[in-house]
């Protein structure tokens, strides 16, 4: 619980904080604990650092033993207010840690006590506008010597602050160094048990390693080859038999052909060769032939793309209707021939008819 208040004696603007050692609910310091609060005051009180409220007054309360800490007041936004507006910058993480590495590295001298004295949640770090020169600026945390030993956080803190501030890098943030923070990250987690000294000491060799210059870097000049020795040439059998007899040689027409390449001698045991000198053409070599794999993709692509007409499946379709209205006209045609038509009429007069079968069964005289 934080409050700002007046100091009485400089007139300064001041900050109050009170502490719940075990809760909301879980009341104030015994007087044992209250005496030892006392003296751990007594020691903080001389201790001063940019990166830390200097402490004014503290102690506990007589009402309820709660214990509390009046500090200066250092205006600015929090941490917290930073990360809403955008990633931190790399350098500013490294930084940051390495700030809150330090005050506690001082603050565990003064109190013969390894832990992390700074309260490291994003809400509670604030970057000063009055003072750019402080930068970041912590609360001191002194309940830390509640703690028994086995259930000391160690360097947990440092470690959930670097985790909250790397989630996203942000826009021209150096490789080299985010790498070299997630290097040291594992370390951290690896030896939570080390002093802050130990962790601030390890942290900048493992994060700003030197840089590379910009630009092509020189290759390395490899050492010269030593020269080899000359070794004794022994001369083959036939050439040392040849007696010194004159002999009287003819001259014939010896075509010419081009000398063989010299052959290199192989170094001695032990000695580098060296590299072969640079041979300059006179005509640029042709273009290596593509394979036979890459020439046989590339006709399939050029097929592809002869093959890729717009128009062929309307045409396709445009088929395949006629086609079918021809089926459809021939079966058209095939069911109307098959129709049962009925007998023309002879246009004959019934009665007629009848009177002529009756002449031919009775005679002229008709039915009787």
């Amino acid at each position: 619980m934080t409050f700002e208040a007046l100091d009485r004696e400089s007139g300064k603007a001041v900050v109050l904080r009170r502490y719940f050692p075990f809760g909301r609910d879980g009341g104030g310091l015994s007087p044992v604990q209250a005496q030892d609060y006392e003296a751990l005051y007594t020691q903080l009180a001389d201790v001063r650092h940019n990166g830390m409220r200097s402490l004014v007054a503290g102690g506990c309360d007589p009402q309820d033993a709660m214990p509390f800490l009046v500090s200066e007041l250092v205006a600015g936004p929090t941490l917290a207010d930073a990360l809403r507006l955008g990633p931190i910058a790399a350098a500013s993480i490294v930084a940051l840690i390495d700030r809150a590495l330090e005050v506690s590295a001082l603050i565990s001298e003064a109190l013969d006590m390894q832990a992390v004295w700074v309260e490291t949640a994003p809400s509670a770090i604030v970057v000063s506008e009055d003072d750019p020169q402080r930068g970041f600026t912590f609360w001191i945390s002194p309940l830390n010597w509640l703690h028994e030993a086995d259930t000391h956080p160690g360097l947990s803190p440092v470690l959930e602050l670097l985790r909250s501030v790397m989630g996203k890098p942000a826009p021209g943030d150096d490789l080299r160094v985010l790498s070299g923070l997630k290097r040291w990250e594992s370390w951290l987690a690896a030896n939570l048990s080390a002093s802050p000294a130990e962790a601030r000491k390890t942290l900048k060799p493992t994060v700003l390693a030197p840089a590379q210059p910009p630009g092509p870097q020189p290759r390395p000049v490899a050492a010269a080859p030593q020269k080899a020795a000359p070794q004794p040439v022994k001369a083959a059998a036939a050439v040392a038999n040849v007696t010194a007899a004159p002999v009287k040689a003819t001259p014939t027409p010896v075509k010419a052909t081009p000398a063989a390449p010299a052959a290199k001698r192989s170094p001695a045991p032990g000695v580098p060769a060296a590299p072969p000198a640079p041979t300059t053409q006179a005509h640029p070599s042709p273009p290596a032939r593509p394979s036979p794999l890459s020439r046989a993709v590339a006709a399939d692509q050029d097929l592809a793309k002869k093959k890729s007409n717009p128009f062929l499946p309307i045409l396709t379709i445009v088929v395949l209707l006629l086609c079918a209205a021809a089926v459809g006209y021939r079966l058209w045609q095939r069911n109307e021939a098959l129709k049962v038509k009925p007998a023309p009429t002879d246009e004959i007069d019934r009665e007629e008819y009848q009177r002529a079968i009756d002449r031919a069964i009775y005679g002229e005289g008709g039915k009787k």
